[in-house]
C-alpha cells in the first residue's frame, strides 16, 4: 500500500505537484488540446480541479466545524453545460494554480493539528 493510501493528508498535499507537473512547460496550444473522445484539455482540467478542491475544502471545513451536519453540493454539475457556461478555454491558468496551492495548504493546516480531524464527517 502506498504512503498516500495510509495518509490522506499526504495524498491531499500531493495534489499540488501533480497539477503543476501536468501543465509545466505546455504551450497555449497544448493547454487547449483536447484528448480523444472530447476529454478535457489540460487547461479545462486545471480549472475543473480548482473547483473540485473548493468543494472538497469546504466539505472538510464543514466536517471540522460542524461534524455530522448536512453538506449540500447538488448545485455543482461540473460537466457539459456547466463547462460551456464557464468557458474555461478563455481563462488563464495562473489564478487556478494559485488557488489550488493556497487552498491545499489552508486545508492541510486546518486538519493537521486536530488529532481527530480525519474522523469528523458530514452527511
Amino acid at each position: 500500500m502506498s504512503a498516500d493510501r495510509r495518509d490522506p493528508l499526504a495524498a491531499w498535499r500531493s495534489i499540488v505537484p501533480l497539477v503543476q507537473g501536468m501543465v509545466a512547460g505546455l504551450t497555449d496550444a497544448e493547454l487547449d488540446r483536447r484528448g480523444e473522445g472530447g476529454a478535457m484539455s489540460p487547461r479545462e482540467t486545471v480549472h475543473h480541479l480548482a473547483e473540485a478542491l473548493v468543494v472538497a475544502g469546504s466539505i472538510v471545513i464543514a466536517a471540522l466545524g460542524s461534524p455530522g451536519s448536512l453538506y449540500d453540493w447538488s448545485w455543482m454539475m461540473p460537466f457539459g453545460p456547466w463547462m460551456d457556461r464557464l468557458r474555461y478555454d478563455l481563462k488563464p491558468l495562473a489564478p487556478s494554480l494559485r488557488l489550488i496551492d493556497a487552498l491545499n495548504a489552508y486545508v492541510a493546516a486546518q486538519v493537521e493539528p486536530l488529532p481527530d480531524a480525519l474522523g469528523r464527517e458530514v452527511r
